[in-house]
């Protein structure tokens, strides 16, 4: 494989794990990771609900408004870093 193409693919491994831990937030004593599948099922939620956190830990969550705004956000912010630092690595 080109040594080029290597550090390319490796440099955007690199990119995407730093960013799935960026992507890790606290909400009432639980943490919590905005990735997509998060985003999916918080927005399913319409009402206050017990939510499982990274840690197995199960945190209700009385409005799931606020909560599904702070998911999105968290989410979006990291979604916005993957995109400039991907476009840095690619171009």
């Amino acid at each position: 494989m080109n040594k080029r193409i290597f550090i390319a693919k490796r440099d955007i491994n690199l990119l995407k794990q730093r960013l799935a831990t960026a992507g890790h937030f606290v909400y009432e004593g639980g943490i919590f990771s905005a990735d997509k599948n998060f985003v999916a099922y918080i927005n399913a939620l319409t009402e206050s609900s017990c939510v499982e956190d990274l840690n197995g830990a199960p945190v209700w969550v009385e409005n799931i408004e606020e909560f599904k705004s702070l998911v999105k956000s968290k989410h979006q912010e990291v979604m916005n870093e993957l995109h400039h630092e991907y476009k840095k690595l690619t171009t």
